[in-house]
């Protein structure tokens, strides 16, 4: 589905910058950002540490207004957060008082999902997690926290997901495993 504008997605002239240190100037990590994707395509923001990468993303998802410019995702301004645009953080972010579970059903069951037991079962599966699923988060190490949030986002198969290098915590095979799934199997 194409906006208004033509395209899935339009990033047009976002810019963004953030206080300085005290007696500094404002830091421009922003600066009249263009760019516009249709549905399906992969597209991957590449830079150095510090360049501005995260702040887009959060700018996409809505968490983060930008200071100037507009982003446009089927027909409709960036406001705010949605659950048609996912995010899957460089680090989990996950409730630390729910099982792995729960933390994976929780969206679905915001949304008043009706096959949440089937669905949860897949992607614990999926994510290579079976025998973990009323595990707390405090037990289980990085890349397994990490794959829980991996599978918590996929679950509910949004429209758009931004990742903001959510493998770097994963181990070599199941960084592999998961973008593998990811590009070739799909998302429902």
């Amino acid at each position: 589905m194409k906006n208004g504008t033509g395209h899935y997605l339009l990033i047009d002239g976002v810019s963004k910058t953030f206080p300085g240190q005290i007696g500094r100037e404002r830091l421009k990590v922003l600066d009249e950002i263009n760019l516009y994707a249709d549905e399906g395509e992969i597209i991957g923001i590449v830079g150095p540490s510090g360049c501005g990468k995260s702040t887009l993303l959060n700018i996409i998802a809505g968490f983060v207004p930008p200071d100037r410019g507009r982003v446009i995702f089927c027909g409709k301004h960036v406001q705010k957060p949605s659950p048609e645009r996912a995010v899957v953080f460089q680090t989990a972010v996950l409730f630390p008082w729910l099982t792995v579970w729960d933390n994976i059903s929780y969206g679905l069951k915001r949304r008043g999902e009706k096959n949440i037991a089937r669905l949860v079962k897949r992607y614990i599966q999926i994510v290579g997690l079976d025998s973990f699923e009323y595990y707390y988060p405090d037990q289980l190490s990085g890349g397994m926290q990490q794959r829980v949030a991996l599978a918590r986002v996929l679950v509910l198969n949004p429209r758009l997901l931004l990742m903001d290098e959510p493998f770097a915590s994963l181990d070599a095979l199941s960084r592999l495993t998961m973008s593998s799934f990811y590009l070739t199997s799909g998302r429902s």
